[in-house]
């Protein structure tokens, strides 16, 4: 196996605790602030890998060690505001959409950012943003950012 590429299907519940070295410390997990605080990061965690969006693994390269890259050779961030759709057409046998935005270098062609998705509605508000790393040889390709409508069955608009 070369390359793994992994979504989840929702938000994996997960339970967390802290127990401590000594005798009568506390788990400080079970602390109302700091447990709903740890909850929340792994939701926003686990969120960005939720269907659609994905991330893959080189396996072959982690399992030979030293040859994993520990820096990137990027040579800036291209920041992208996806803030709201308007006017949709329908996808849907109940006369809605639901759609969800893609980012993807044309050339290369796999999804770097997915938003979530928005359930019936043509007119939805995602109000996300991302930064996507530009290489090198993105500039010596000459590459172009796709960005693409997507319903969550069909193909809407690029």
């Amino acid at each position: 196996m070369k390359t793994l590429t992994f979504t989840l299907m929702g938000i994996p519940q997960v339970s967390v605790s802290c127990i401590p070295m000594v005798e009568k410390g506390i788990n400080v997990l079970n602390l109302p602030m700091i447990s709903s605080f740890v909850n929340a990061s792994v939701a926003t965690a686990a969120n960005e890998y939720v269907a659609p969006k994905s991330m893959s693994l080189e396996l072959g390269k982690m399992l030979m060690g030293d040859d994993v890259k520990k820096e990137t050779e990027a040579l800036g961030i291209l920041w992208v505001n996806i803030e709201k759709a308007m006017g949709l057409s329908k996808q849907d046998r109940r006369g809605s959409s639901d759609a969800y935005i893609t980012l993807a270098f044309s050339k290369y062609g796999k999804p770097m950012y997915s938003t979530r998705v928005i359930v019936d509605d043509l007119n939805p508000i995602w109000n996300e943003s991302t930064g996507i790393l530009i290489r090198s040889e993105h500039i010596k390709a000459g590459e172009s950012l796709s960005v693409e409508l997507w319903d969550s069955v069909s193909f809407l608009t690029t």
